[in-house]
This record gives structure tokens, sequence and C-alpha cells, in this order.
């Protein structure tokens, strides 16, 4: 590749010099030679000298050069950070397919690889039918000059990532409950998923609803006093939920302590009572709507 491009380079300089020796010099097209004096005058005017023109011609190459360097070396970059090749033989796929987009968008961010080099990176990911694909794209008389990353993202998702993948995951989200996820991984998940969602649904008080109604049962009872009195978003919601949880996770703990402090003599359903009064008592006293938010 780089000898081919210093072949183009080389082979030009030398056409160029002589058009623009030809240029400089009127008796080699036949012309009458121009007055000294006019010559003088018009001196800034005239074409540039074959050394010029060769010097102007080495700056680009290195400009050049300078370029391709770069992109090697983000290319390089994405590969020793994890970044795997995708060969898309087999299209029933779509979480594999799903999975190495993920992947490769987030070293792209964490290498902090420049926009104009993420496309590129990608296809050198590609391989066999993947390319061949990508080949095709790019014969598409609707192809964006140059092409942006979300343009590559969004391709690639519509030819590997089915539509009954897209309808599982969309219906995964409707039906998400929390049950036995942490606050975190239950935001994690409901953010994932959501991107699945048809573009027009998607709003943050959609999202707001949905993460409420898939809420356990006693943390949404001590967040629905707090969410009615006051207007807030999605991640104030979050926020509310996460500090909910800490509180009760603190009064379990408390409890737990208490419990083997007194070896254990209470009977169970008297240790069961204790443990919803302290709970109850330790949300309400801070979970006034100064507090969650």
């Amino acid at each position: 590749m780089w000898m081919s491009l210093c072949f183009v380079y080389v082979d030009r300089p030398t056409n160029l010099a002589e058009e623009a020796a030809k240029s400089v010099n009127p008796r080699d097209q036949g012309l009458p030679a121009s007055n000294p004096s006019k010559s003088v005058r018009s001196e800034s005017h005239a074409p540039a000298k074959p050394n010029e023109v060769l010097l102007r011609i080495s700056q680009d190459m290195a400009r050049l050069l300078e370029r391709l360097t770069a992109l090697e070396a983000s290319i390089d970059m994405v590969r020793r950070h994890g970044a795997e090749e995708f060969h898309g033989s087999n299209m029933e796929e779509s979480d594999k397919a799903e999975f190495w987009l993920e992947k490769l968008q987030r070293i792209v961010e964490e290498v902090r690889c420049p926009p104009n080099h993420r496309v590129t990176c990608a296809v050198s990911l590609l391989q066999g039918s993947a390319y061949d694909w990508w080949e095709l794209v790019l014969r598409s008389p609707r192809l964006p000059n140059p092409i942006p990353w979300e343009f590559f993202i969004q391709e690639f998702r519509a030819k590997y990532v089915s539509d009954m993948y897209r309808e599982i995951k969309w219906k995964q989200f409707l039906n998400l409950k929390q049950i036995n996820l942490s606050m975190a991984e239950y935001e994690k998940e409901l953010s994932h998923l959501s991107k699945y969602a048809p573009e027009s649904v998607i709003t943050e008080a959609f999202r707001y609803r949905q993460f409420e109604d898939g809420l356990n049962e006693f943390i949404k009872r001590y967040l629905t006093p707090v969410t009615v009195l006051q207007q807030v978003n999605f991640y104030q919601l979050v926020q509310a939920a996460m500090k909910v949880e800490k509180s009760e996770a603190s009064s379990r703990e408390r409890f737990q302590k208490r419990k083997l402090s007194r070896g254990g003599s209470s009977s169970s359903g008297k240790r069961a009572r204790e443990f919803q009064t302290e709970s109850v008592h330790s949300s309400t006293t801070r979970g006034s709507s100064t507090e969650y938010w």
C-alpha cells in the first residue's frame, strides 16, 4: 500500500515539472518572448517553478503519510484493547452481533479513538461475508461522505440484528421487574433494553413509569408519597429509589445485629414484628421529601 502511494506521487512531479517549465519559457510553446520590462512587472504572477511544485507535492505526501500513520495507530489501539473480528456467517445470532457492536462502541470510547477513524477501525475487523456486506453498502447512492460513525452503527444493526430479536428485547423491557436485582442493576438493565423501543414511544415519562412500575413493592410504597408531591425527572427517581434501598438494607443489618446480641431467644413472630417496625420507622423518619432528593 505504501509503495503504491509513493509511485503515484513519484510519477506526478516529472509531468508537473515539465508543464511548469513550458509555462515559464514561452519559446517552448512557439510564442514570442515577452518584453523584459513587462516580465519584471508580472513576476509576482508567474507560474510556480519546478522546484516549488516538487516542494508542494512532497509536503502533501508528508501530510498524507502522517494521516495514514495516525489511522494505523488507531486500528492497532482498538485491537490491542480487545476488539475482535466479526465474520457475520450466522445471520441468526443477533445477540452475538449486538454484543460485538456494543463492545466495539465501548472500546472506541475508552481509547478515545478520533471520530473520523472509527468507521475505518470497525471495517478493519469485518471478515468474510461481513466485509462483502460492507462493500455493498459502499455502493449505495445514499452513502454520506464522509461516513459518520452513527451511520455504520445503524447499517450494522439493520443487517445483523433481526427484527424478531429487537421485538423480544422490547417485550423484555415492558415486562422487566426488579425482583432480586439491586437498584443499580435494575436501572442498568432497563436503560439497556430501552434502546430497543420505538423512538416515538421511549420518552422520559415512559421510562419513568416503567421504572416505577417494576420496583419491588416495599420500595414503591415509600416512594409514592414523595413522587406525588414533587415533580421529579427519571434520574431523580432512580436516586430516590437507591436511597430507599440503602435505608432498608441498613435497617435489616441493624436488626440482624440486634438478634445476634440477644442470642436468638425471641420468637420468630416477635423478630419479624421488630424488623418491620424498625424498617418502617427508618424509612419514614428519613424518608421525607427533602431527604430523598
